[in-house]
């Protein structure tokens, strides 16, 4: 009899301890998942600040090396204004903003649809176009239908 409880006890911690374990598994895996959720999020952040990164350098291109070419509006809500530059690059901004090329958002009227702007001592209106603007040719450039002149080289260079 005595042994028979003796192996209902040893069978009942036998039991308790594989639960424990169990449950110290559980506690591994609910650390692995917190750590993995910690990675999660990091990578997600450093992917937005990639995308951040190359919209900044974008608008940097544009404003940077801007040759005069007005945005057109995208969109104008409750003074939030929305630009679309050469290269269908948007740029939001409100009244007193700074865009590429160096303009000033200088009023914004929402009813007459309509945004002013500023560079300088020149004014400008911008107003909606279903086409995106190009950039403008510079000087440097050659027209593509240019015409050039054959080099003659002298017999015997």
């Amino acid at each position: 009899m005595q042994s028979f409880k003796f192996n209902v006890v040893t069978g009942f911690l036998a039991l308790s301890a594989l639960s424990l374990g169990a449950a110290a598994a559980e506690v591994a895996t609910f650390g692995d998942l917190a750590k993995i959720q910690a990675q999660t999020t990091l990578l997600k952040a450093q992917a937005k600040q990639e995308d951040a990164r190359a919209e900044l350098a974008s608008k940097r291109a544009i404003g940077a090396d801007s040759d005069g070419t007005l945005p057109v509006l995208k969109s104008i809500l409750n003074g939030d204004i929305v630009f679309i530059y050469p290269g269908n690059v948007k740029v939001p901004a409100r009244v007193g903003d700074v865009i590429p090329g160096g303009y000033i958002v200088a009023e914004a009227n929402d009813a007459a649809q309509v945004v002013h702007l500023r560079k300088g001592r020149d004014k400008y209106s911008v107003g909606f176009s279903a086409v995106v603007p190009t950039a403008r040719a510079t000087a440097k450039e050659k027209p593509q239908n240019a015409y050039q002149m054959p080099s003659i080289i002298p017999p015997g260079q």
